[in-house]
């Protein structure tokens, strides 16, 4: 697993597998943001804010997009232009009955976020792995 420091000093955890995309999912908190490329197989990420009290989504922008960039990069979008990145709380994702390791369904229709491609801030990004 993959794991980052947000420029606001969140965590980011980034699946490199289906064994590691299920079991972040499974053991990040409901309220934890979860991020995947729209329509298309991907890492999972978990955006950790369970630990900081009462943060408003308007408050993360950047955040949330950085977590966003890196489920890009570590994809097969990863030198697309524009990427879509869906995100939405780790309380609405459930596995998929009958599905394969890693694979799941949403509760809710997720956030969606054009991602587009800023070398410059993703090295930055990656400067902070853990």
């Amino acid at each position: 697993m993959k794991v980052f420091e947000s420029s606001n000093g969140f965590t980011i955890k980034i699946g490199e597998n289906a064994n590691e995309n299920e079991r972040l999912y499974q053991s990040s908190s409901q309220n934890d943001l979860w991020f995947h490329l729209q329509n298309v197989s991907s890492a999972h990420g978990i955006l950790v804010i369970s630990n900081k009290s009462k943060v408003k989504l308007s408050t993360i922008k950047q955040d949330i997009l950085e977590a966003a960039m890196l489920i890009k990069h570590f994809s097969k979008q990863k030198n697309n232009h524009i990427s879509k990145v869906i995100y939405c709380y780790n309380k609405n994702i459930k596995k998929t009955p009958n599905g394969q390791t890693g694979q799941v369904s949403l509760g809710k229709k997720p956030s969606v976020l054009s991602v587009r491609q800023n070398d410059e801030l993703m090295e930055e990004i990656l400067k902070t792995r853990k």
